[in-house]
């Protein structure tokens, strides 16, 4: 379901640090498909930074920081989200 990944998105301010197609703060949402490509734990990686919040390296300043926790524990919305970034 794209418009509810779309909205989880937007909803967690996400494109705060990421964008469709270019770097921001963090990387390209295509650039992060592109990278989890054929990777059979491509679902667990992204879910992991989604709901784990793991030390990320910023883009911009190279500084360190928490990536942002996902405002659900619903793993299914998250799963589609996933499905929804690797689509991008």
């Amino acid at each position: 379901d794209d418009d509810a990944a779309k909205a989880l998105f937007k909803r967690n301010d996400c494109g705060k640090c990421h964008h469709p197609t270019r770097d921001k703060k963090g990387p390209s949402l295509q650039k992060v498909a592109k990278e989890l490509k054929g990777k059979a734990d491509w679902e667990a990686r992204i879910m992991k930074n989604l709901t784990t919040g793991p030390q990320v390296k910023l883009l911009d300043d190279q500084k360190e920081e928490e990536h942002k926790i996902i405002d659900t524990k619903d793993e299914k919305q998250i799963k589609n989200l996933a499905a929804w970034l690797m689509k991008q």
